[in-house]
């Protein structure tokens, strides 16, 4: 059952080939076999779960869905009793008194949620590496990172110790670990699944898993993507993912028009292996019939795009804070940027950052699909950004944005983008992004799945795979 993704699950409960007691267990066994070494849960809910599990089975409802199918929690996410630390030394006995609406209706379809994954503090960095739970390590090479900073959840679901898990995104944070482990990561635009009930509504932040296969994205999508007339940024999606995805439509496709982006816009190096699987995605591509288009997307001057995020960001992670000797040294730095802006200088930010969106996603109006590297290096070693952080916190954001050129603009324009694991070098696996137009959410799963089925995804030793495989030693 280790190899089994969320749909296929879902399929076996929905026959009654299993139960949902059954299932969780295999996986809370897997965790306390396997779970040391990658340090991927802060959390574990066993009983709660469990028990939520009988009850599924003893109702007379169908399995359809998520229903049954066992989830874990990034520790940054509100569940009402449940304990949520956001990564710090200071919150960690801190429990809230209400659940965010995505998790409610997770509880409503029956979604079984039995743990939480590591993060970094206040999911901040592109490592899952904290004072407060130490450091979540890559299951193919025990020695780097699983990414961050949904690093727990990609961990997880790489060494078979959940079937899917949810992640969050507001620089990458999902498409990076996605990278580093192995595995699809898809962020969705801006809005597709409502934050609330008492958080504010991000211009960067999204709600999203990371699994092994693009099924079960669209499986998760329709369990959250629900109407919230109460939402700054209401999509109100009128789709059903998993039925478009796999209706014989989508596997019809038109001239499509798909570009590429080989150097980093930040202007700094970007690997060779990592180019390497955008290029054999191209040429993938190019004989299936697509028009690969050779113009390029203009970016605006990097100095003020990274100047302007990390305003926004400071901002973000400064609200509702003080500086805290519980808190690491990069995060109040982080802080006191977010308290020293001024009103006018954070509209300014604003207002060049969506000037700066206007520009990109005019090149959509040229291309359809534009493909990146993930990441502009392979994973970084364990520990090295937690370390840099203890001596030099204004390194730590140069040397993250150095590792992740490709991913925080796309939250700045909230388009959907996906990463999958098409590549690998010397046993480590490489992460290709995809961005889709605007809004385009379920056509970019549909392109997503198509380049599932045509291309597969590669194990250490080069063999192609439908879904993505589990980490050698987890198998």
């Amino acid at each position: 059952m280790s190899y089994e993704t969320a749909t296929s699950i879902s399929n076996a409960l929905q026959s009654r080939n299993t139960t949902a007691t059954e299932v969780l267990n295999h996986f809370l066994k897997r965790l306390e076999i396997h779970g040391d070494p990658i340090n991927a849960f802060s959390m574990v809910y066993a009983a709660e779960a469990q028990k939520a599990a009988r009850e599924l089975d003893t109702q007379s409802s169908s399995f359809q869905g998520l229903r049954g199918v066992p989830m874990p929690l990034k520790d940054l996410t509100e569940v009402e009793g449940w304990r949520v630390s956001y990564g710090s030394q200071k919150f960690k006995q801190f429990r809230p008194d209400f659940s965010r609406t995505f998790v409610e209706d997770l509880k409503r379809v029956g979604c079984v949620m039995y743990g939480q994954t590591t993060s970094c503090e206040f999911g901040a960095w592109p490592v899952t590496e904290s004072e407060a739970h130490g450091i979540t390590r890559n299951p193919w090479k025990h020695e780097l990172t699983a990414g961050g900073s949904s690093g727990g959840a990609a961990a997880a679901v790489a060494a078979g110790l959940a079937p899917i898990a949810h992640a969050s995104d507001g620089g990458g944070s999902i498409r990076i670990p996605a990278s580093c482990c192995g595995l699809v990561g898809f962020k969705s635009s801006r809005g597709l699944v409502p934050p609330g009930p008492k958080l504010t509504e991000s211009l960067l932040n999204v709600q999203g898993v990371v699994s092994r296969c693009v099924e079960d994205q669209a499986l998760f999508y329709d369990s959250v993507s629900l109407d919230d007339p109460h939402a700054w940024f209401p999509m109100r999606p009128t789709v059903h993912f998993l039925r478009e995805l796999r209706s014989p439509k989508s596997k019809k496709w038109k001239s499509k028009k798909v570009g590429f982006l080989l150097s980093s816009p930040m202007g700094d190096d970007v690997d060779p292996v990592c180019q390497e699987g955008v290029e054999l995605l191209l040429d993938r591509l190019s004989n299936l019939g697509f028009d690969i288009v050779s113009q390029k997307p203009s970016f605006p001057n990097s100095h003020e795009f990274f100047k302007g995020f990390m305003n926004l960001w400071a901002a973000q992670a400064s609200q509702g804070k003080k500086e805290d000797e519980a808190f690491s040294p990069s995060t109040n730095a982080l802080i006191r940027q977010g308290q020293n802006l001024s009103a006018q200088e954070f509209m300014t930010s604003q207002f060049q950052l969506q000037m700066f969106s206007r520009q990109i996603t005019g090149y959509f109006n040229e291309v359809d699909y534009l493909v990146t590297p993930t990441l502009a290096e392979l994973p970084l070693k364990a520990g090295r950004l937690l370390e840099l952080s203890r001596t030099d916190e204004e390194k730590v954001f140069e040397r993250s944005f150095q590792f992740t050129p490709f991913t925080p603009w796309v939250n700045v324009t909230g388009q959907p983008a996906i990463s999958l694991p098409l590549h690998m070098s010397e046993g480590i696996p490489i992460g290709v992004q995809i961005v889709s137009k605007p809004w385009r959410d379920l056509e970019l799963l549909q392109f997503s799945r198509m380049i599932e089925l045509e291309c597969g995804y590669p194990d250490e030793n080069g063999s192609r795979h439908g879904i993505a495989p589990l980490a050698p030693r987890y198998r």
